[in-house]
């Protein structure tokens, strides 16, 4: 069930983008948007997804339909022109936990 969440979750997830943008999954439940444009751009592209892709996924399972409610977390940065792939993926990382616990300890408030 979980590969077809994945699935679905990946193809709501790319129409959000533009073709010339690359979006991939990244590992586990990961995924990685890169957004040809300014950072505005991505800030935009991210509202998008925040918007349109949580939510309820339905999988049917031995013919019996199961709803899944899923959460994204998402950070943004942008490339500072600088700095090496594996070193933007990093910050790119850090930012999308620093943003997951941030909404972790608002469902606790």
């Amino acid at each position: 069930m979980g590969d077809e969440i994945l699935k679905q979750f990946a193809g709501k997830l790319k129409v959000q983008f533009l073709p010339e943008d690359t979006v991939a999954r990244w590992g586990g439940d990961e995924f990685v948007g890169i957004v040809l444009g300014s950072a505005t751009e991505g800030a935009v592209r991210s509202d998008r997804v925040l918007h349109w892709v949580p939510g309820e996924y339905k999988i049917t399972l031995d013919g019996q339909t199961v709803s899944v409610t899923v959460e994204a977390a998402v950070g943004t940065i942008a490339w500072n022109g600088v700095e090496s792939g594996p070193e933007l993926f990093a910050r790119a990382d850090k930012e999308m936990y620093r943003v997951k616990q941030g909404s972790r300890e608002l469902s606790r408030t």
